[in-house]
């Protein structure tokens, strides 16, 4: 237990036998609260408008990434309804809760889990919140699920590197089902959005390492800080360079 505690906690994701009160989850999907919550969030973020928020909000769902590391890591489900998740803000982010009970082991047939897990996660976790930001900002679904995309990418081939090979068949088994087996009807699209492949470039300091291109801005840039993320499609190869550079200075 306490190696995935430690697992979902760098994603932001906390098991609690009790939490105090923050919002239900599914203020997300716009069921309760959805406009205290989407106003709290814009001046949290300090967002200047609806578009910049709803954006960020997608970026910064760790939710569903803590959801896959569970499941193929510990074989074990979190909830993939929102409102049995409560949601908190930080500062530049979100921190998810839920209770010890909540979580439920892989008794059946890994694949047919998966399969079923996989269509919840879709179709009651991601699929809801996209919908109701589309409604907020006017943003077409295809941005959300291309920050979603970016995120889950890059999630995998993180796990994959740092795992031994005895682990790495499964890690790369459940990305390829992620990316390439899930039919697209399942969406509701004519393409797996999940199905992306990302530019990348070598890293400027980490030897053997690279950098991933995302394939639209996050509006990130629009806070304050005015700080464009070194994976921002914006860059030129040069200024993003430069930005990696200072950062290991």
């Amino acid at each position: 237990m306490e190696e995935l505690r430690e697992t979902l906690g760098a994603q932001h994701v906390f098991i609690h036998t009790k939490v105090g009160s923050l919002y239900k989850g599914d203020a997300l999907e716009g069921h309760t609260e959805w406009e205290a919550f989407f106003q709290d969030v814009m001046d949290h973020f300090e967002a200047p408008t609806a578009v910049v928020t709803g954006s960020l909000i997608v970026k910064r769902l760790s939710y569903v990434n803590a959801c896959l590391s569970a499941f193929t890591l510990f074989d074990q489900q979190l909830p993939v309804q929102w409102n049995e998740v409560e949601v908190e803000l930080r500062k530049k982010g979100f921190n998810f809760y839920v209770t010890p009970s909540q979580l439920v082991e892989v008794t059946s047939e890994r694949e047919f889990a998966r399969e079923h897990y996989v269509r919840g996660l879709v179709l009651n976790l991601i699929q809801p919140v996209i919908d109701q930001l589309g409604k907020e900002t006017g943003l077409p679904a295809k941005l959300f699920w291309t920050h979603l995309a970016y995120a889950v990418d890059g999630h995998y081939k993180r796990m994959y590197k740092r795992m031994g090979a005895e682990w790495q068949a499964r890690v790369w088994d459940d990305y390829t089902y992620i990316t390439s087996e899930v039919p697209a009807e399942l969406f509701g699209m004519k393409r797996n959005p999940f199905q992306m492949e990302f530019d990348q470039v070598e890293h400027p300091v980490l030897e053997g390492e690279h950098v991933r291109i995302r394939k639209v801005c996050c509006y990130n840039h629009c806070l304050p800080e005015n700080f464009y993320c070194h994976t921002c499609p914006k860059h030129t190869h040069d200024s993003r360079m430069t930005q990696i550079q200072h950062a290991f200075a």
